[in-house]
């Protein structure tokens, strides 16, 4: 059971860590220290997780992932954002596009090029210049 949750916990803090924006030129602690983590939650995390590549938000679709590698095991995660935004999330991705037609077109076109070809070449010469 203290696997599952700490599996869990992991999985949770992949997912809120996901809305920061990675690629503003700042650090990763400080990028997630902007996003709402507090400073010992940002330390923690980067202790644990490297972040290896980040696909920034796409403002058309408002689609984007984040690729990371536990500190302690070198297993990847990868991590979708939601559409940011009461109005972006509710209004056009819900309703607009979910519940009229059925899917996100814009997201999916984004998450194609995130298939397994592309993320072994996203990896390989990621922009962040991390190892992978």
């Amino acid at each position: 059971m203290i696997t599952d949750i700490k599996f869990a916990s992991d999985m949770a803090g992949l997912a809120e860590a996901a809305y920061a924006l990675f690629d503003s030129g700042k650090t990763t602690q400080e990028a997630l220290i902007d996003s709402g983590f507090s400073d010992s939650q940002a330390t923690t995390f980067v202790t644990n997780w490297a972040v290896v590549d980040h696909l920034q938000d796409d403002p058309d679709s408002d689609f984007s992932a984040t690729l990371f590698k536990s500190n302690a095991d070198g297993e990847y995660t990868l991590a979708f954002r939601g559409a940011a935004g009461v109005v972006d999330d509710l209004l056009y991705a819900d309703l607009g596009d979910i519940v009229l037609d059925g899917l996100v077109i814009g997201q999916i076109v984004d998450l194609y090029g995130l298939s397994p070809c592309c993320c072994e070449r996203r990896v390989e010469t990621n922009s962040l210049g991390a190892a992978a």
